[in-house]
């Protein structure tokens, strides 16, 4: 059995990234409705009341929503690109860490799915009360600044919350070593991908002779 480290939102280092902002614009009914569904014990008449006495209740109820919500999920970042400076000195210990590689194709469809990186930087104009609840999770967890274009995100979600949650094998195609991955750990990961079924593909990222950037190599 292969696993995944999924990650809760609430951990992100990014304090925009899971917290768009629905938009509640609608009919008194419609927010009472919401109240009324989203609050325990609470009636129609008292959330009528609630509404007309605090107009802004249905952000502060949504905004409870999004605080219970978020640590119930799993999130695993993947990226289109192996070889960004920048995501290796984020992500892989200064270049000293490896890189997974998936195939693409294996996944069922709708388990992995591309972050959008509005080009306005705007939130998207989904609406709490005529969207679905799957436009609103892609919504929320699926937007994020155009600051973090350059990622090329995809995101597999986890209902299951964050921790380790199992993956089929052949996913997994293959390892890239960081340019300043050590020799033993190379050795040892090596070692590991000789033995794993199916067989994986190595490859090592290596600094450019000239110029700011990575090449990533085949190695046996």
């Amino acid at each position: 059995m292969s696993l995944l480290q999924a990650t809760s939102p609430a951990s992100f280092n990014d304090p925009f990234d899971s917290k768009v902002v629905l938009s509640t614009e609608g009919t008194r009914e419609q927010k009472i409705d919401y109240l009324v569904q989203s609050v325990a014990d609470l009636t129609r008449e008292n959330a009528a009341q609630a509404l007309e006495l605090n107009p802004s209740i249905v952000e502060t109820a949504l905004a409870s929503v999004h605080t219970n919500w978020s640590p119930t999920l799993g999130i695993y970042s993947l990226s289109e690109l192996c070889d960004d400076i920048l995501m290796w000195s984020h992500y892989a210990s200064s270049h000293r860490g490896i890189c997974l590689v998936f195939a693409g194709e294996m996944f069922p469809e709708g388990v992995v799915k591309p972050i959008i990186y509005p080009s306005n930087n705007e939130y998207p104009k989904t609406n709490l009360f005529t969207s679905n609840s799957d436009e609103q999770r892609d919504a929320i967890l699926l937007t994020k600044a155009k600051h973090w274009e350059y990622e090329r995100e995809w995101r597999v979600i986890v209902s299951g919350g964050p921790g380790y949650h199992a993956f089929e094998p052949d996913w997994l195609v293959g390892i890239i070593f960081g340019s300043q991955t050590s020799v033993p750990h190379i050795a040892e990961v090596k070692r590991m991908a000789h033995i794993r079924t199916p067989p994986l593909q190595l490859w090592r990222a290596k600094k450019k002779d000239r110029e700011f950037g990575l090449l990533v190599e085949a190695i046996s």
